[in-house]
């Protein structure tokens, strides 16, 4: 008898139980003991659980965690305020969100589809890698994209004909046309944001650095209302379109010979069109979208090359160049690019009018010629130290 208790005592240690538990187990009733093993036999069933999921994997002996809990664990680890804060908005335990963390346990799928609004400045990235981790789970319906609607084209016909300046002109039939848009190609309102970026004048040397964000609109996670602008250049995805003079795309998801170009907190994919006239160029129209892959149905490309013809009515003649013309330059990532220019565009634009005596319209345009100039030194600056 001793020999055997020995013999199962030391299979108790080998399976990493407490030492003291075969002293309790030995002094507890018999009737106890078909309990007990079976209240074990279900926690190790739990374990097996949570521990078989695509959140983690072993190559060799050793445990790798997915892309989606590194990336959980790069945004909270070192941010208890912030887990308490996902918790919250999820309506789970914080030991939860630890276990998506550490691969123990995979989310519901009701949770990953509610992750990339709980985490809006870092959209495209919890996107990918839960594309990546758990593909199909963020699928979309397929939508069917009709072509453009004829009756658009009478609409922007009628408002070229208005009188006025060319700026409210281009700022009537531009937001119109991106209303359009975001009715026409954004139906299942997965997000959707619409832009037109000008063409900046000519420099002292004769070329074009950049382009520059005049009007935007967009549906959700885009903000509302006026949003700030920055400048394009050539690690852009418009000053690649305006480069090339044809339409360029960028999705998150695609790999390998994909244009490194700069892209918005929430954009996953993104178009880019040559607004164009007769072999001229005046700028670019920008649609990007919260979605990965939307841009892969032809129709959907095809309409935004027709309303960045559409765009093109509502500009003046001046406003286009020749490519020639054309010497991007590199700019500052968008996110430095939209604070700075939301604190100081309008502001030093009031400041100039004021001093020189002119309207805010032609102060504006002056400022921004100031500041394409600033941002284009600090990203020289920038580049050179990196």
């Amino acid at each position: 008898m001793k020999n055997g208790h020995d013999s199962r005592n030391t299979t108790g240690k080998r399976r990493g139980r407490p030492s003291g538990m075969h002293q309790e187990k030995k002094k507890a009733p018999a009737g106890n003991a078909p309990r007990q093993r079976g209240k074990e036999k279900e926690k190790t069933t739990i374990i097996v659980i949570e521990e078989d999921s695509s959140n983690v994997s072993e190559v060799a002996g050793q445990r790798y965690l997915s892309a989606f809990s590194q990336l959980l664990r790069s945004l909270m680890s070192h941010d208890h305020s912030e887990l308490v804060r996902v918790a919250r908005e999820l309506k789970v335990t914080e030991n939860t969100i630890y276990r998506w963390m550490n691969g123990n346990s995979k989310p519901h799928m009701m949770y990953l589809k509610k992750l990339p609004d709980v985490f809006p400045t870092h959209r495209a990235s919890i996107i990918q890698v839960i594309n990546q981790t758990f593909p199909g789970v963020l699928d979309f319906p397929a939508m069917i994209i009709t072509p453009v609607d004829r009756d658009i084209y009478a609409r922007v016909s009628q408002l070229v004909t208005v009188l006025g300046s060319p700026e409210m002109r281009l700022t009537d039939v531009a937001l119109t046309l991106f209303e359009h848009i975001l009715q026409h190609l954004d139906s299942a309102k997965g997000g959707l944001s619409a832009t037109y970026a000008m063409l900046m004048p000519p420099r002292e040397d004769g070329y074009i650095h950049a382009l520059f964000e005049v009007i935007s609109s967009g549906s959700p996670p885009w903000p509302q209302g006026t949003r700030s602008k920055a400048f394009l250049g050539s690690n852009s995805l418009a000053g690649s379109a305006a480069r090339s003079l044809r339409l360029q795309l960028w999705d998150s998801l695609k790999q390998g010979n994909q244009l490194a170009v700069q892209i918005d907190d929430f954009e996953v994919s993104a178009c880019a069109v040559p607004v164009m006239r007769g072999g001229l160029i005046a700028g670019v129209l920008i649609i990007s979208s919260a979605q990965a892959g939307f841009f892969e149905n032809p129709t959907i490309c095809e309409a935004a090359d027709e309303y960045a013809r559409m765009l093109g009515h509502a500009l003046q003649d001046v406003d286009f160049y020749t490519y020639d013309r054309l010497l991007l330059r590199l700019m500052p990532a968008l996110k430095m690019q939209h604070a700075l220019l939301a604190e100081t565009l309008v502001e030093r634009s009031i400041q100039y009018a004021q001093k020189m005596g002119i309207s805010h319209s032609e102060a504006k345009k002056q400022v921004a010629r100031e500041m394409e100039g600033e941002m284009e030194q600090i990203a020289l600056a920038f580049f050179e130290q990196e």
